[in-house]
């Protein structure tokens, strides 16, 4: 749905750039939109289960209009990355890290933000 809603803005404001932003669980859907993913993971027990999806492609529409994207404290956050910001960049997240670990062509626009409390 979410990357449907990318497209429909999209198209409506055809010079506009897109810039994706979510903390936790939205950074969870972020990042799912971006590098795919869902895997049947739950980002809030029972109640939302985010099926699979494939990757976002920069090369085409509406890929090819964002401009940037920043999560905070995601809950599958993986370490180490090159777009990994703050004290809790080393560490991974709460959920199981998926397996594409955001290899998104996307990282270019890109920043993780994780601190840990």
């Amino acid at each position: 749905m979410a990357k449907l809603d990318l497209a429909t803005y999209g198209r409506a404001c055809p010079r506009a750039k897109l810039v994706l932003a979510g903390w936790s669980q939205g950074g969870a859907l972020i990042s799912d939109i971006i590098a795919g993913g869902g895997q049947g993971v739950s980002l809030i027990g029972p109640f939302c289960e985010q099926p699979n999806t494939t990757a976002l492609n920069p090369q085409t529409f509406p890929g090819n209009r964002v401009a940037a994207v920043v999560t905070f404290g995601e809950l599958h956050h993986t370490a180490g990355q090159s777009y990994n910001v703050g004290n809790g960049s080393l560490a991974d997240g709460v959920c199981e890290i998926r397996s594409c670990a955001l290899t998104s062509k996307l990282t270019d626009v890109l920043t993780s933000i994780s601190c840990l409390v």
